[in-house]
């Protein structure tokens, strides 16, 4: 299955579980995700997770193709992606450690890559790449693909928007 980006935001099909690496142990709700952290990104609805591989194409740029692959939010290597923040990612005093943050006041401190650990490949999505009329269902969606750049325009950028947070006390 695909992965496209919409303007809706009241889909569940958006809702995202950051999770440990494939192979690693556990994380626990709460704890801080260090930028440069390998995570899996696993679907609320789908229970699969957000896979890449270099043998497939995205149908509209031709680029390195990204679906949803696994079961039960069970997968492989391919699932991987290491977060990369922004330049004004916070510093946990304590740690001396960049951490991804989440700040409704300045969403612009956000912004994070992801940059797929198999194929060196950042995620993007742009207006260039839009589904139209031929693909009814996801008309006016983006593609998702992934791209091997050192570009770091916006289109390489994502936002988290909305969701439940939760933090240790």
């Amino acid at each position: 299955m695909i992965v496209t980006m919409s303007d809706k935001r009241d889909s569940s099909l958006s809702l995202w579980i950051v999770r440990e690496a494939h192979g690693r142990p556990q994380c626990f709700p709460g704890e801080a995700i260090s930028c440069g952290e390998t995570v899996r990104l696993t679907n609320l609805e789908k229970q699969k997770n957000l896979h890449s591989s270099e043998k497939f194409f995205a149908a509209i740029s031709g680029r390195q193709e990204v679906f949803l692959f696994g079961e039960n939010g069970e997968g492989n290597e391919g699932d991987d992606w290491i977060v990369v923040c922004n330049s004004v990612a916070s510093t946990d005093e304590r740690t001396n450690s960049n951490y991804w943050q989440r700040n409704e006041e300045a969403l612009h401190n956000n912004r994070i890559r992801l940059r797929h650990k198999n194929t060196n490949s950042l995620l993007t999505a742009s207006r260039e790449f839009m589904y139209g009329r031929s693909t009814p269902r996801i008309e006016g969606h983006l593609e998702v693909s992934a791209f091997q750049t050192n570009d770091l325009g916006s289109s390489y950028e994502f936002i988290v928007a909305a969701g439940i947070y939760l933090s240790k006390v």
